[in-house]
């Protein structure tokens, strides 16, 4: 690493590219347009702001591609003796978590159908550009075009955050993952359930996720399908009372052996129990 006399400006271990410390970091603009400016970030805002950068550009989210050469060797100490600002719009731009999930689904979709646009900011694609990277009906998802599935991350984010992972170690926790992917025929979970678990065995698969990766793809998809499927249109009144009230005994009866019981499996049950079906009570989810 070499310091310019003034100090300002960094070249950041073997590349070509430099940081001038005395601009925001991330635009490296001397806007006031842009607002507040933070001059004494967090350490640990550092951190994820290079952790966010690189995995953005690791997915060929446009400008973060070339914001993250001259970050390659930098590191929050780097950025804290450089006493490294920007602006507060543009931290949040970088660091936004949803922005990075559709990086990725966009090299996720890439790779299944053989095209990928690089997003630029501001800039709006024209219609040929649209249906170059639309997939036809005639393109194939197979296997060997998808991502490969790592086992030690979340088989649905495929993310590495640092929180807590769960494995699918039941036969009732398996055929519910499968049911949802049944169900919403996501084509790149459906490729990664493929090549991890045998036809024959439905929990044969290392799977880790996070809770959160778990309610959003399997429980909340199953608990809808349940709903759609038992509405309660047909239910009259005396039924639905003495519904209630069966709920109601379930509830205090489950609540003596736990701290609590989440509300969605309280309401998945009575949505179940109203429409009396079998087919409604064998989608009911339960929790892993």
């Amino acid at each position: 690493m070499s310091e310019d006399p003034d100090g300002s400006t960094l070249s950041l271990g073997t590349s070509k590219e430099s940081t001038d410390w005395k601009l925001c970091t991330i635009c490296q603009e001397k806007n006031n347009n842009k607002g507040t400016v933070v001059l004494n970030p967090r350490t640990e805002s550092y951190q994820k702001l290079l952790d966010i950068v690189a995995d953005r550009a690791s997915v060929q989210d446009g400008e973060y591609v070339t914001l993250q050469r001259p970050f390659q060797d930098c590191t929050k100490q780097t950025m804290l003796e450089a006493k490294a600002m920007w602006h507060r719009s543009c931290y949040s731009c970088a660091t936004n978590e949803i922005s990075l999930q559709r990086a990725r689904e966009r090299i996720e979709h890439s790779m299944s159908t053989g095209s990928y646009a690089v997003k630029k900011r501001g800039h709006k694609r024209t219609n040929s550009e649209m249906e170059a990277n639309t997939p036809t009906t005639s393109t194939i998802f197979t296997r060997s075009a998808t991502a490969p599935l790592s086992k030690d991350r979340c088989f649905f984010c495929q993310v590495d955050d640092g929180q807590s992972l769960f494995t699918v170690r039941t036969e009732n926790a398996g055929n519910e993952l499968k049911n949802a992917m049944q169900i919403t025929q996501d084509p790149v979970l459906m490729t990664r359930l493929n090549n991890a678990v045998a036809p024959t065995d439905a929990h044969a698969i290392d799977v880790r996720y996070h809770k959160l990766c778990w309610t959003n793809h399997v429980f909340r998809v199953l608990r809808d399908d349940a709903r759609n499927k038992a509405r309660p249109t047909t239910a009259d009144l005396p039924m639905q009372m003495a519904c209630l009230i069966e709920l109601i005994n379930i509830v205090d009866i489950e609540t003596q052996n736990k701290a609590y019981l989440p509300m969605d499996v309280i309401e998945t049950t009575y949505i179940s129990m109203l429409g009396g079906s079998d087919e409604a009570k064998k989608h009911t989810p339960t929790l892993t």
